[in-house]
């Protein structure tokens, strides 16, 4: 993936290709649904799904916990700029509007120059 392609990337699609990146073994598709076995219990969280069958949930905001220890382990710098946050690990640098997303950018780049 190219760094242009990853700075495009937004909502369910940036965060399937963060759920890849760290190694979860997910299910579905970049554009959602998809889903991962995060639970302890051996449950399946689903996120991006919209309908009655299952209710829509946000990776960022439900496993925010696991985008900040990847970005620890890292050892990511955060810097705010302005509108956006920059996100630093080694060499690579990701831009996101938030927090989250920078840290996800930046954890996809580095895990993809790793091969």
């Amino acid at each position: 993936m190219t760094t242009s392609f990853i700075d495009n990337l937004t909502g369910i699609e940036l965060e399937y290709e963060f759920a890849k990146a760290c190694g979860f073994q997910t299910v579905g598709k970049r554009s959602g649904p998809f889903a991962l076995g995060l639970n302890d219990d051996g449950g399946i969280l689903v996120f991006g799904a919209d309908s009655e069958a299952v209710s829509y949930a946000s990776f960022s905001t439900n496993c925010s916990s696991v985008v900040l220890s990847q970005g620890q382990k890292l050892q990511a710098k955060l810097i705010p700029q302005g509108q956006l946050v920059a996100c630093r690990i080694g060499e690579v640098e990701a831009a996101g509007e938030n927090y989250t997303e920078a840290l996800m950018r930046a954890v996809i780049l580095h895990n993809e120059k790793l091969g």
